[in-house]
């Protein structure tokens, strides 16, 4: 791992932290991390394929779905076995198979929430995986504008339908992964790739300008946070720690609703509770670690073996 990587991936772990802190009631803060994560997202799969975008949809879905597949039929189960301990989750089949294949959908009126809340965030990314591979396949060296292009493109047409799905991606955070995209291009001084990517963003932004839209208060500092821990981060100790706490985000990130509503149902989180906050982040972190080690991992290996020639 490089230097640069290393705060990359240190970055994705307190992304999922933030995350974590905002699913704990009494906390509430820490949305934003969605932002960094898309953010990261978009310069990752820049970088990864800057120099072969051979297989690139299979290798995302190999590290996306398996966790991700286990963790929804986790809670699918609990809605089967203890309804009760869930809140705006049933046992619907329909959920589940739309839930599995990342169709955005109603969940039950409370709006865009697969049978795994956070799954929402899974249905954008495989929404620019699937955008990214095309536009590696139309040309590789302009993937980039390619993807953002359709991603405008698409956003500004959506809209316009009344359908949950279009509804979905015509949304502004989609532009999220275009800053990432226009990060890989100015850290790489690509610097007519990164004027046009970052021109239709604003474009974009401005056609489809919705009032506070996080976007704007949350994607562009995110772009910047990104931008500081991918170009300014150089000497970090203990990059093995951070390799295995980056690796373990996506865990981190799938899991912790698990531990919090344990958290909630035996103690209560609704009031601030420094040790039970505490003691929630630190319980996650652990899981988080053990399912990357014991489980993500090796299924990942496994399936790439297997499949990635």
């Amino acid at each position: 791992m490089t230097n640069k990587l290393t705060g990359v991936e240190l970055l994705r772990f307190f992304a999922a932290l933030a995350v974590v802190a905002f699913h704990i009631p009494s906390v509430g803060v820490g949305s934003f991390g969605v932002d960094v994560f898309f953010v990261i997202s978009g310069f990752v799969m820049m970088l990864s394929t800057s120099n072969d975008a051979n297989q690139f949809l299979l290798k995302r879905l190999i590290r996306i779905v398996p966790l991700y597949w286990l963790a929804t039929i986790g809670v699918f189960g609990i809605a089967l076995i203890a309804p009760n301990l869930l809140r705006n989750t049933d046992a619907s089949i329909n959920d589940l198979v739309r839930s599995l294949l990342f169709i955005p959908f109603n969940k039950n009126g409370i709006g865009h929430q697969p049978v795994l809340a956070v799954g929402w965030t899974l249905n954008y990314e495989m929404y620019f995986y699937a955008i990214f591979a095309l536009s590696c396949f139309l040309g590789l060296r302009y993937r980039g504008c390619i993807s953002v292009i359709i991603i405008t493109l698409n956003m500004l047409i959506l809209k316009y339908f009344d359908n949950f799905v279009c509804q979905t991606y015509s949304n502004l955070i989609v532009l999220d992964f275009g800053l990432g995209v226009a990060l890989y291009f100015m850290l790489n001084k690509d610097i007519f790739q990164a004027l046009v990517t970052i021109c239709i963003i604003i474009i974009a932004a401005i056609v489809n300008f919705e009032d506070g839209h996080r976007v704007l208060f949350f994607g562009l500092p995110s772009f910047l946070i990104v931008y500081l821990a991918a170009s300014c981060v150089r000497h970090l100790p203990y990059a093995r720690v951070i390799s295995l706490l980056g690796g373990a985000s996506y865990a981190l990130y799938l899991s912790h609703a698990y531990i919090i509503r344990i958290f909630d149902r035996l103690l209560g989180l609704d009031y601030l509770s420094l040790p039970i906050i505490t003691a929630t982040l630190i319980l996650s972190i652990c899981v988080s670690i053990v399912i990357y080690k014991y489980i993500d991992k090796p299924i990942t290996a496994c399936l790439r073996r297997k499949l990635i020639n």
